[in-house]
């Protein structure tokens, strides 16, 4: 076991390596005045009652222009208030868009209510984030001018909202996952990105054939959609302070692990296509799992190995 485990620190050190001089090939730059762009945000919600409001109040005050922002809420079967919500918000804005979702789809629920919701979109570029995130007044105008620049996809960052020390945990779980993403795109390679903060040509969508072949993925819609694009089209990390995503970290562990599984389903996939981004995950996880299991076999050695 001690053999795999420095095989597997030894995988994953390089690839850390790899991760920490790409962070170096990127340069932040400066927004472009330019021609603004029918832009649609297109966000699915099922039971969102409690956060919608939020998120629907920072979209209609973007400094984005309200003649080319389009807000899409795509209710996916909700059984409490969403639909009253957004129904409200309708009257006051002539900009907010809704859709109702009846039935299921070939794809999972979240996938099939975005894929409706950009079918029915009037924008050349679209945003997603999810219905519980919180946004910048410049989250629209920012992941826009960063697309527009270049086109295909742009790859935003989600910051998760801390206050226990397990949220803190989250917090640092999910700023390590962009930073790796961030030194992979440094190499012109683009393997994930989170719903949360995502921004898409429209045309781009649909020349991959929106989420067509991720019938059997729970979720990853995010990871299908950055691998997929970024194959036949540009790829950035837009990383701008204007442009971050602000969201709620998991309330306990179980919907933390449910959260992770949601997230792994597309990992048989990555073993076909991505596996460099493959064996980044797996030695990332074998190292944790070896270092668990050393601590019921071997507690000395596990707590040197995690000192070290």
């Amino acid at each position: 076991m001690i053999t795999l485990y420095i095989i597997g620190v030894a995988i994953y050190f390089n690839y850390l390596a790899y991760v920490f001089f790409g962070l170096f090939r990127h340069t932040i730059k400066h927004e472009k005045k330019e021609e603004k762009k029918k832009v649609s945000v297109v966000i699915a919600a099922k039971n969102e009652e409690e956060y919608l409001p939020a998120l629907l109040n920072d979209l209609v005050n973007q400094d984005y222009p309200k003649d080319k922002l389009e807000i899409i809420v795509a209710n996916d079967r909700s059984t409490d208030n969403t639909g009253a919500i957004v129904k409200k918000m309708m009257q006051t804005h002539n900009n907010i868009k809704y859709i109702k979702i009846d039935s299921k789809g070939i794809v999972a629920p979240k996938k099939f209510a975005l894929e409706e919701g950009i079918k029915k979109s009037d924008g050349e570029l679209i945003l997603s984030t999810d219905a519980d995130c919180r946004l910048l007044k410049t989250w629209v105008s920012s992941m826009s001018s960063s697309l527009s620049e270049k086109g295909g996809i742009t790859i935003g960052f989600s910051r998760v909202l801390a206050k226990s020390f397990f949220d803190n945990y989250q917090l640092i779980d999910f700023f390590c996952i962009f930073i790796a993403n961030t030194g992979f795109a440094g190499w012109n390679e683009y393997f994930s990105g989170s719903g949360q903060n995502l921004a898409y040509d429209k045309k781009s969508f649909f020349d991959i054939g929106g989420f067509t072949g991720t019938e059997e993925s729970i979720s990853a819609d995010d990871m299908f959609l950055v691998q997929s694009i970024s194959s036949i089209k540009d790829c950035q990390i837009n990383l701008r302070p204007e442009s971050y995503v602000f969201t709620l970290p998991e309330k306990n562990i179980l919907s933390f692990i449910n959260q992770r599984i949601r997230w792994s389903s597309y990992s048989k996939y990555n073993l076909v296509k991505n596996p460099k981004f493959f064996l980044f995950l797996l030695s990332a996880f074998l190292c944790n799992v070896i270092i668990l299991m050393l601590g019921f076999i071997k507690p000395n050695i596990s707590v040197t190995i995690f000192l070290i």
